[in-house]
């Protein structure tokens, strides 16, 4: 359990308790497509939600970038938040094997700063149009005092063929694991970031600023490997896993369905020198770091050793990092090597 965390206003079992209740009650609609266009996939532990459209699969997702815009509003750049933002929800999609064709966006605000919301909105335009992902529509709700700043969401909007979608059923016992390298926070742990700093630099702009770094988006990459719709893979990939809240174990183990499988990483990246330095400051165990943070791994796919090479070397031409981390293992865990050398395990 990350006490450090729960003590700055997240509570991870209540969290997760809250996202059983709501899956819950989401599933209880899937009846009322069955049989018709649209019908829903069951997929436990997926990134996004598929839908069955006959000849593809729809894949829908949403998310927000949380607090960090926190930080921007205390130093008034806003100009990497798009590509957060596109993160969120464009490399959800991009762990099912997706190609997002739209995002829609909603902003909630205590009060309508138009330079503000342009120059979120630019970068979002700038990320979008990187990964060939169009901004289909969006809203703008001034809610007043029911809100204390601004808070920005997307849904995104993608396909995949029946035939290529990415579930993690085919993973097997001697797989690899490829990490991908991830320079920022991307949008989780925040609630932590701002209370580290709060207590220890709070006049510290520079620190703030650095904390605010933008998402990498893989979305892209993966696509060069997995195939865009209609295209063929240029390699297998067995699962893919988007570590965002709940760290590297907590999101592996979305993928790594059957009991038995568990997880060996002794090469993962390390963490970032911003999250040390919160650590340090905050005293936050390595444990902790991995459970909050990403831990210098955004994203993690799962491939025959066979494919390795080929995967290292797709993802470069994007300027995406990425090594072999580890292996799957038969032991039900998964269990990494830290920065420091330290053994960490985690129950799945």
């Amino acid at each position: 359990m990350s006490q450090e965390y729960k003590k700055s206003g997240v509570d991870i079992a209540a969290g997760d308790a809250a996202s059983s209740l709501a899956a819950k009650a989401a599933k209880s609609t899937f009846a009322g497509r069955k049989g018709k266009i649209g019908e829903p996939v069951n997929l436990p532990g997926g990134f996004a939600g598929i839908l069955d459209f006959k000849d593809y699969y729809l894949v829908q997702c949403c998310d927000t970038v949380g607090t960090k815009i926190d930080l921007a509003q205390q130093t008034g750049d806003y100009s990497q938040l798009g590509s957060d933002l596109l993160a969120m929800v464009a490399d959800d999609a991009a762990c099912l094997g997706a190609e997002v064709i739209s995002i829609t966006n909603t902003f909630e605000t205590q009060k309508i700063e138009s330079e503000k919301i342009n120059a979120m909105m630019n970068s979002l335009a700038q990320a979008c149009t990187k990964q060939n992902i169009v901004i289909a529509g969006g809203e703008i709700a001034e809610v007043g005092e029911k809100i204390n700043g601004t808070s920005w969401g997307a849904d995104a909007i993608g396909i995949v063929e029946k035939d290529k979608i990415i579930t993690g059923e085919n993973i097997q016992i001697g797989d690899s694991i490829i990490a991908l390298q991830e320079t920022s926070f991307r949008c989780n742990g925040y609630s932590l970031v701002r209370k580290i700093i709060r207590e220890h630099m709070p006049s510290d702009n520079e620190f703030k600023k650095r904390c605010q770094k933008g998402s990498i988006v893989y979305h892209a990459g993966i696509l060069d490997i997995c195939g865009r719709y209609q295209e063929k893979p240029t390699a297998k990939i067995s699962g893919i896993a988007h570590i965002t809240g709940g760290g590297i174990a907590g999101n592996l183990s979305r993928i790594l369905k059957k009991e038995e499988l568990g997880a060996e990483l002794s090469n993962i990246f390390s963490p970032t020198p911003e999250m040390l330095q919160l650590a340090e400051q905050g005293k936050i165990s390595s444990k902790e770091l991995y459970e909050v943070w990403n831990g210098g791994n955004g994203m993690m796919i799962i491939c025959p050793p066979s494919e390795e090479e080929s995967i290292i070397e797709t993802l470069a031409n994007r300027d995406i990092h990425a090594q072999v981390a580890g292996r799957v293992t038969d032991t039900g865990k998964i269990c990494l090597t830290s920065w420091s050398g330290e053994e960490i395990s985690y129950e799945k």
